[in-house]
């Protein structure tokens, strides 16, 4: 008789083996018993069942006939481990095809001799169909997904290669060392204390960004969703992968364009002045090097007035007149790209320049002279965004230089500084237009149409200062709106509107830091509110609405519809005319429009 304790607490039951085998037989894993020899002496009906046959087919059989080992000596040494006495446990496939995770031990009589085999195995035929379902979506997944064990990648799909610009073997034949390395040496420290406190099953963030290094040199900002998990036995790190770059890209660029105006208007210092911008410029292009190249007006000399990073040995360097890329620049007008700065003749100083790969340059270009060149090198290869920003930067810092020129001349009169300032956000405004291409020349033309309808409508001459900024900068929010949308060639949806729509909140946040912009915010925050409140992102209604917005509202809506659009037609001025008429009272302030009337027949030649 077997004992066992019952659920009244001091009550014993006495089980049969009677029951005893009843219960094993009715068990829903297989169970199995054999003798030395490796004959099956007993096997209960979901034994049989995962045998392939019946009970009496399968007792007298050798295991080895009906499970199925990697191979037939790895099957006889866990056969003799046992009977050696030791626990083992595999996943084998049984006779009728399924797959089957067996534990097995010694089987021994009431003197504690060995005399055979007991083993338990249970149906994991779904299980593992499942993993290897999933296993063959996440291979084929667009989501980049990597498993990490022991400092080194045990697992990554197509996706992950791709985003990295690796083969997957080479991705798994990665050392820790290797992988180390293609994480940006800033991020390193953060990204590997994580991941070391996440296997020690520490509370730390799910997801967090970081930058990555692809194999060609690039730099890419990712987002990473890792998870603790165990993989194959042991503990192990899930991480999932999306591509930031894009995004932190836009806010880098908005953070250094900030922090340019920010520099132009607080420094009166020209050295200074440079070495803030060439920072940013560095950051944001992640620049091995950057400098700034002068054409002395006297000698026509390109003097390098600042370097930094790498290139910081080259402050002071004279380049004469016409020679060099600098020369070419400057002549030509043009952007510059050299993709192998070892092997390019153009270049002087290749000593110094040596430590990078790619150099850009643009031109200064100052009251339409090119007064010198904006230079930065890196070792990832430069696409066009990359040419598009440092241009933008190239304008801030002939601005900059310009407005020194005029400082010096004027002894810092205020009035001159003021224009200086009015010059940068042009630039700004222009740079804007570049990002942009279907709108190129529209913030121009509605900043000189918003002035003269807010003269014609008796704004004083100091308001009409904050007025033109405002409008130069109105959609400066537009900077952080993915190009997704902002560059879609038809129609948005709802949820590309709703992102769209930030972009006056975004524009807000991004100039209230800065000071001398103060009287121009109106119209970037709200020159989509509407009369009668339907607009946005406030909901302002009537008077509510500040003045210059309203004014602009009427000049933007008349110049977006006036031009050409890859989704839509220009529209005949007449048909313009008619719904702004019918807009009046709801969409628009209807003195506004009164006055806007008035002014209409001039700008359209009637």
């Amino acid at each position: 008789m077997v004992k066992g304790r019952s659920t009244a607490k001091g009550s014993e039951t006495a089980i049969s083996g009677q029951q005893l085998l009843r219960l094993v037989e009715d068990l829903g894993d297989g169970v199995f018993s054999a003798d030395t020899d490796g004959r099956i002496r007993f096997v209960n009906p979901a034994g049989a069942l995962l045998a392939g046959g019946g009970v009496e087919e399968v007792l007298g059989r050798h295991f080895l006939d009906l499970f199925q080992f990697a191979s037939r000596a790895n099957a006889e040494q866990a056969h003799r481990r046992i009977l050696a006495g030791e626990r083992v446990e595999d996943q084998v496939t049984m006779s009728s095809g399924a797959i089957c995770h067996v534990k097995a031990g010694p089987l021994r009589d009431a003197s504690g001799e060995v005399v055979g085999v007991f083993g338990i195995a249970r149906d994991v035929t779904e299980q593992r169909r499942t993993e290897e379902a999933y296993r063959a979506v996440v291979e084929s997944s667009l989501q980049a997904l990597l498993i990490l064990q022991g400092g080194s990648i045990v697992f990554a799909n197509q996706a992950t290669a791709g985003l990295l610009g690796y083969s997957v073997d080479e991705l798994l034949a990665m050392s820790p060392r290797a992988l180390s390395v293609a994480i940006h040496p800033e991020d390193h420290a953060m990204v590997w204390g994580r991941f070391g406190q996440r296997l020690n099953g520490e509370e730390v963030p799910p997801r967090y960004e970081f930058r990555m290094l692809r194999k060609d040199g690039g730099v890419i900002w990712v987002e990473m969703h890792a998870t603790r998990m165990t993989y194959q036995g042991e503990v192990a790190i899930q991480a999932a992968l999306v591509d930031v770059t894009g995004r932190k890209r836009r806010e880098l660029e908005q953070r250094a364009v900030l922090g340019a105006v920010t520099a132009l208007r607080a420094s009166g210092d020209l050295a200074e002045l440079l070495a803030q911008i060439l920072d940013q410029v560095g950051e944001l292009l992640d620049a091995r090097g950057a400098l700034v190249a002068l054409r002395e007006p006297s000698s026509g000399d390109a003097v390098l007035e600042l370097a930094r990073g790498k290139w910081a040995s080259l402050t002071g360097d004279r380049i004469p007149a016409g020679e060099g890329a600098t020369a070419l620049v400057m002549n030509s007008r043009q952007t510059y790209v050299s993709h192998d700065v070892a092997a390019d003749a153009r270049f002087v100083r290749r000593d110094v320049l040596a430590s990078t790969r790619v150099v850009l340059g643009a031109p200064l270009i100052a009251g339409d002279e090119p007064i010198g060149v904006l230079w930065v090198g890196r070792n990832a290869d430069a696409g066009e965004d990359d040419v598009r920003v440092l241009s933008a930067f190239a304008e801030m810092i002939a601005v900059a230089v310009r407005r020194a020129a005029l400082l010096d001349e004027l002894q810092r009169s205020n009035a001159e500084l003021a224009r200086a300032y009015d010059s940068t956000l042009e630039g700004w405004s222009r740079a804007l237009d570049l990002r942009d291409h279907e709108t190129q020349g529209h913030t121009r033309r509605v900043a000189l149409a918003t002035v003269e309808l807010a003269r014609l409508l008796e704004v004083d001459d100091d308001a009409l200062v904050h007025i033109r900024r405002g409008a130069l900068l109105h959609d400066i929010g537009k900077m952080s709106i993915p190009d997704s949308i902002l560059l879609k060639p038809g129609p948005l949806t709802d949820a590309e509107w709703a992102v769209m729509r930030q972009h006056t909140s975004h524009g807000h946040a991004m100039l209230s830091p800065v000071e001398f912009l103060e009287g121009a915010l109106d119209i970037p925050y709200c020159h989509h509110e509407w009369w009668d409140g339907s607009g946005y992102p406030r909901g302002l209604k009537g008077d509510e609405i500040p003045f210059a917005a309203r004014i602009f509202a009427v000049v933007d809506v008349w110049d977006a519809l006036r031009s050409q659009r890859p989704y839509r037609a220009a529209w005949p001025a007449e048909r313009i005319l008619e719904l702004i008429r019918r807009e009046s009272g709801s969409h628009f302030d209807p003195q506004v429009v009164e006055a806007f009337l008035k002014l209409v027949p001039e700008w359209s030649g009637g």
